[in-house]
């Protein structure tokens, strides 16, 4: 009774799944033929497209070669027990001098230096003799600090001031080490000074720099990709950095080599070949002869891949408007469009991997096009093997999306999307980069993988601009009505993405009049995701943001892992001005790891307070009805606030905001440098906190819990608030500024002082336990009235009433002790 089922099977329409990806092959210097040991290419090879890695035709200059520099440099204090960072100071012969003990110095002071790869030789800049004193040099084993025997031209920096050399033999046993784990975040190669006598004059340095270590290129506007293979041909003097190597982009203009050792010193010459993107002219006795000339390429071993155009043939089982099945085979695509209503595309076995650019037809669009409504595309593994990713106007076009959908009622589901810029991207109706029709709504994005997503930036650079803002997304929807659901998204090692997953509603791109929109601005859920970065190390790979909705009233985030996270972990934004207010937000049981590092600044050209989870309203408007629960949130990297509610603007109203049942949590190493809970700015009317547990301290701001600039109406019951970290001068467990509530059945534990109430009217405050604060148990300026009644007070100080009238202040029934 069901008819004939039938689908079109790709083979048919003559796609020939023959495309391979190989490690051996060879491009002499000089000729145009490609060998390989793993392959005799033959007639049938003849007309398929080509990529060799490190090999180009032409490449790009180098104008300066030096030594990789110090990438950690810290002084440990041992008496305060902290370290102090020299890194930029000890790098430059300008900057300002350095001691490498501290003033006040004590046996067991130690100076670290740390580099990305063994090195063997530190020349040091002594600008002034230390007299007196003695140090032991160590390296790290994996357990333990052992000694390290060196030859010591610097005699404990007791030499006379000038350029003196501490060489050693690297031991076979030498290991990372991660020092500082939340300032510095990498895992390198440490070298140690330990004071063993304390100096009569302490040493000072003015600079030092390694030998041994990595070798650094400057190229300008080098174009290369964070861990990109490259060939380097050409370099006189450091003849080491000629070859085929991975490199660590820095930035723009300046590459690191990874593996090869700085020696000597750079004379001149050089060129960078990045990959050559061709066909196969001709085949004789087994090998290839390329259409274009790699003879720019060294004679040497180079990764390369190889395989028949099936852009046509899938396209044509696609344009017959029937189900299009992708059978097993490894198939190669310049761009798939899908533009029948309610058609099907289903993986089965096969991969379809994305042209090289230089091969392929179209730019700035995705490998599958889906250009209609109700259409089904599940189980399709799709790859970028050659890891395009440019997106400025100045940079060579290429595919930037795997999946690429303008259409409404899209169902995507169980794909495998790896390598890409974006990985799974609904856009909007455009032309000509305006906007011309509504945002495509009702989309289901669930239970895909996007692996190894690649971004614009190289983590590093502080700007923007070329580096990329606004490129890296796992999976973005700009329009509502979405569900994203049960995927996995990772970032590559190495890259600086954007965003994880990213839902956003533009208010003046659906007028329901001109477009039909029905539900303009509506309907978001973000449920049951990972969200992964690529560990913590000196490559590791980030997203900006975790999780982001912006302008869709409507949304919820729930029951997601997000691990890693730049400026937010989760963040739920307001948009446009909109006289019914933005609200209903749902951000309940997620599970945020904070792992940047204060080291890493990439994107910071704006900083916003870092959040693992934030509610921002990002223009005047109403934002109403907001949940944020059952969370949890650990620390162990560098994060300004634990949980955000706040404004852009900072004139933006607030109504109903519920914060309950969450945990902030600040693990070894990690550091709040404002605090664990904060709301702020003015304008705001009804704020819950309560059941929560915020434990931790703080190094920059002055209340773990922090309410400001007021709400009228204002509940925080049943918390505890844990102050880790000793006393310190002027930090309390809570502090809340303005406005009017009740304070109820909640738990404070340490800090200077308990509760700060700062000109607050009808406060209620009752039933609560505040204990081991090294001043106040509270301390209420300016606020009356007030009645402060029933509470446990256990600390040097119970109440200090000041700056406001006491005449009608009720405070009784309390239990003070000191």
């Amino acid at each position: 009774g069901l008819g004939a089922l039938t689908a079109e099977n790709v083979k048919l329409h003559g796609a020939k799944g023959d495309t391979v990806e190989l490690a051996d092959g060879t491009v002499t210097d000089g000729s145009p033929i490609l060998s390989s040991a793993s392959v005799s290419f033959g007639a049938e090879d003849v007309g398929k497209a080509v990529w060799v890695e490190a090999a180009a035709t032409t490449g790009k200059a180098i104008s300066a070669i030096v030594n990789g520099p110090i990438d950690a440099a810290w002084q440990w204090d041992d008496s305060a027990g902290s370290f102090v960072d020299l890194t930029d100071d000890l790098n430059d012969a300008g900057g300002a001098d350095v001691e490498p003990f501290p003033a006040s110095e004590v046996a067991g002071d130690v100076f670290y230096l740390g580099h990305i790869q063994t090195f063997d030789k530190v020349t040091f800049d002594i600008a002034t003799s230390g007299v007196g004193g003695a140090v032991a040099w160590e390296y790290w084993d994996g357990s333990a600090w052992q000694a390290l025997t060196v030859t010591d031209g610097t005699n404990g920096f007791s030499a006379a001031a000038g350029s003196h050399d501490l060489t050693f033999t690297p031991p076979g046993d030498w290991t990372t080490n991660q020092l500082n784990s939340a300032i510095n975040g990498r895992r390198l190669y440490y070298l140690r000074a330990r004071l063993t006598t304390v100096y009569t004059t302490n040493p000072v340095l003015d600079q030092a720099t390694l030998e041994g270590g990595r070798i650094r290129l400057t190229s300008t506007l080098h174009l290369i990709e964070p861990l990109q293979t490259v060939a380097i041909k050409g370099v006189v003097g450091i003849n080491e950095a000629n070859g085929t190597w991975q490199v660590e982009r820095i930035d723009n203009d300046t590459l690191d080599l990874i593996g090869p050792s700085f020696r000597n010193a750079y004379v001149s010459g050089g060129m960078i070949h990045g990959r050559l993107e061709t066909t196969i002219a001709a085949v004789a006795a087994g090998n290839a002869t390329l259409a274009a000339n790699a003879g720019a390429s060294i004679a040497s071993t180079a990764a390369f891949g190889y395989g028949t155009d099936d852009t046509a043939a899938i396209q044509s089982a696609i344009d017959t408007g029937r189900a299009v099945v992708v059978p097993n085979g490894n198939y190669l695509a310049s761009q798939i469009k899908i533009q029948t209503d309610g058609q099907k595309l289903i993986g089965m076995g096969g991969r379809i991997a994305a042209l090289p650019a230089a091969l392929h037809s179209v730019s700035n669009e995705g490998l599958i096009r889906v250009e209609a409504d109700f259409v089904e595309v599940a189980g399709l593994y799709l790859d970028n093997p050659t890891e395009q990713n440019k997106k400025a106007a100045s940079w060579p076009e290429a595919l930037r999306y795997g999946i690429e959908v303008r259409g409404f009622q899209v169902n995507l589901h169980h794909n495998t999307v790896r390598r890409f810029l974006h990985g799974i991207a609904v856009l909007f109706a455009s032309s000509g980069g305006s906007f011309i029709g509504a945002e495509y709504a009702g989309n289901i994005i669930v239970n895909n993988i996007i692996w190894e997503n690649l971004g614009a930036g190289s983590g590093r650079d502080q700007r923007e601009g070329i580096q990329g803002e606004d490129a890296g997304d796992g999976i973005v929807s700009w329009g509502a009505q979405t569900l994203i659901e049960g995927n996995i998204v990772q970032v590559k090692e190495g890259h600086d993405a954007r965003i994880g997953i990213h839902v956003e509603s533009l208010s003046d791109r659906h007028d329901p009049v001109a477009f039909g929109a029905l539900y303009a601005d509506r309907g978001a859920v973000i449920a049951d995701n990972f969200i992964l970065g690529h560990n913590v190390g000196i490559r590791n790979g980030r997203w900006r943001r975790g999780i982001v909705s912006e302008g869709v009233k409507e949304a919820t985030v729930t029951g997601n892992v997000v691990y890693g996270g730049g400026w937010w972990g989760i963040a739920v934004i307001t948009g446009g001005s909109d006289p019914e207010g933005q609200g209903n937000y749902s951000i309940v049981g997620n599970s945020v790891s904070w792992r940047r590092p204060a080291v890493d600044r990439a994107g910071n050209d704006w900083a916003p307070a870092r959040a693992a989870i934030a509610v921002w309203a990002n223009t005047q408007g109403t934002v109403a009805n907001v949940v944020v629960a059952n969370n949890n949130i650990e620390n162990l990297g560098e994060c300004s606030t634990g949980i955000r509610v706040s404004s852009f603007t900072g004139n933006t109203n607030r109504d109903q905001v519920r914060v309950v049942g969450n945990s902030v949590l600040q693990r070894a190493g990690g550091i709040f440098t404002n605090s664990l809970f904060n709301s702020a700015q003015p304008g705001a009317r009804e704020l819950v906190l309560a059941n929560n547990t915020f434990k931790g301290h703080i190094s920059g701001g002055q209340a773990l819990v922090r309410v400001q600039n007021g709400y009228e109406r204002l509940v925080v019951n049943g918390n505890i608030v844990v102050f880790e970290g000793g006393p310190i001068d002027n930090f309390r467990c809570l502090e809340i500024s303005g406005g009017s509530g009740v304070i109820t059945g909640n738990h404070f534990d340490g800090a200077n002082d308990g509760v700060r109430l700062i000109n607050m009217a009808r406060v209620v405050f009752s039933g609560n336990i505040v204990e081991n604060t090294s001043d106040d148990a509270i301390d209420a300026f300016g606020s009356d009235p007030f009645i402060i009644s029933d509470n446990i007070f256990q600390g040097i100080g119970g109440l200090y009433i000041r700056n406001g009238a006491t005449s009608i202040t009720r405070i009784d029934a309390n239990n003070v002790k000191s």
